[in-house]
């Protein structure tokens, strides 16, 4: 017999009478432990992926060998990358200027100032920990940085998987430093470099596809590194179309092999100056060369958590990849887009790359700053819709469906005219008796 788990079975709350003098000091006591100027503003921007993005991809958002900040500080899967930290800081106070006590000194002047940098409170890290942790992530960073910049990262101990996952873990959204607390961090220990620049060089150096467009000085009008990876993405586009035209095309977008079936083409663009450069030309839909492997796959993911956890930022990147969800719905369209050379895919099957495209946005909450690839998707319906391009379409749908079923092998077409050549024998021999008559 079934109970129900909400019947007299719980507990019986009685009422008690309050007393209310014992209310009010209690409730003065903790009021009184409460200081309003000292509580950090609540704000949507942080540095945890929403819950609802996580939906079985823990991985994509968790640290595989290194923690940077205070997220994921202390975890024992990460401790072995925390003890050759300070291999990395022998390294920096080697050619260093800065004196070993006058680093800690800025460990510890800049601890509290640090702490009001994430919208967390950490209490359960001493004082004494998060300074060290401050400068200890902080100069590991920039270290490995350096390492690259200068092409000088033979000279690190570690075999290329830790590599890779080391510069995978360092585009995280949960293991970001602040931009601010960063930025503040070089100019005490590192006072002959720009920051901006080792970060670009490193993009560059690591074959994370940047924007030609992107300099140094875009690094101060950002909030971390995974704000300027995504600013070297989106080529800072600005946003322009009318909320009606974008909010019909989350509704009416077509699949890749629909719209070339409708007479739309595909082609990739070789030297586009960032990978959203997106354009619709004369029947043509020209779109950067986009690689998708387990780091780019973690490298989107991450993109669209921070995009997704500031509501200050526009979702860019966010709406391209909404759009090729849209545009890839079965593996004929991958095979499409793969033959165009839009997509790369070396290491991953082509199920694999259509699963990544239809999950790689669940969670996600698209707005209205995905403009210029809803007004590409309006040229594309108006340009698909015509007769003209229909028919040509339609020759288009018949010759694939002739070359697939029909001529997909040489025997089939050797076939073909022989029976063509037969045809013709027979209307000629048919002809030759009539005329003998």
């Amino acid at each position: 017999m079934e109970e129900n788990l909400g019947s007299s079975q719980q507990p019986k709350v009685e009422n008690i009478k309050i007393n209310i003098d014992d209310q009010i000091k209690s409730m003065k006591k903790k009021f009184s432990q409460y200081n309003v100027k000292d509580h950090k503003p609540i704000v949507a921007s942080n540095y945890r992926v929403p819950d609802d993005m996580r939906n079985g991809q823990e991985d994509a958002y968790t640290p595989k060998v290194v923690s940077i900040g205070p997220i994921h500080h202390g975890k024992p899967q990460l401790q072995t990358m925390e003890r050759s930290k300070w291999m990395f800081l022998g390294w920096y106070l080697e050619r260093s200027l800065v004196c070993f006590d006058d680093m800690v000194r800025v460990g510890i002047d800049i601890e509290e100032e640090a702490r009001m940098s994430y919208p967390e409170e950490f209490d359960n890290i001493s004082s004494q920990e998060f300074s060290e942790m401050i400068i200890l992530d902080f100069i590991f960073l920039i270290e490995f940085f350096f390492k690259f910049a200068t092409k000088n990262e033979q000279t690190i101990p570690f075999d290329k998987t830790i590599i890779t996952n080391i510069t995978r873990d360092t585009i995280l959204l949960e293991n970001q430093f602040p931009q601010q607390l960063l930025t503040r961090l070089f100019h005490l220990l590192y006072k002959e470099h720009n920051l901006g620049d080792l970060i670009l060089k490193y993009f560059w150096y690591r074959y994370i596809p940047i924007s030609l467009n992107a300099s140094p000085d875009d690094w101060n009008s950002v909030s971390d590194m995974l704000d300027f990876l995504v600013m070297c993405h989106d080529g800072k586009t600005e946003c322009t179309i009318r909320r009606e035209i974008q909010l019909m095309w989350l509704e009416r977008t077509c699949s890749a092999t629909e719209l070339r079936e409708a007479g739309v083409k595909f082609s990739k663009v070789v030297d586009a100056a960032f990978l959203l450069d997106v354009k619709f030309v004369n029947g043509v839909l020209k779109m950067p060369v986009i690689v998708i492997s387990k780091f780019t796959e973690t490298c989107f993911r991450n993109m669209i958590a921070f995009e997704q956890s500031r509501l200050d930022k526009p979702k860019r990147v966010t709406g391209y990849l909404y759009v090729l969800s849209k545009l890839i719905r079965s593996p004929k369209d991958v095979v499409l887009l793969s033959n165009c050379g839009i997509i790369k895919h070396p290491d991953h099957s082509v199920e694999r790359v259509l699963n990544f495209f239809q999950g790689v946005g669940v969670g996600s909450i698209i707005t209205t700053d995905q403009c210029n690839f809803w007004a590409i998707y309006t040229e594309m319906h108006a340009y698909s819709g015509n007769y003209w391009h229909q028919w040509k379409g339609s020759w288009f749908k018949w010759k694939r469906m002739l070359r697939e079923d029909y001529f997909n092998s040489p025997w089939s077409i050797i076939s073909v005219i022989a029976a063509f050549m037969l045809l013709v024998l027979t209307v000629i021999q048919t002809a030759y008796a009539i005329k003998q008559k």
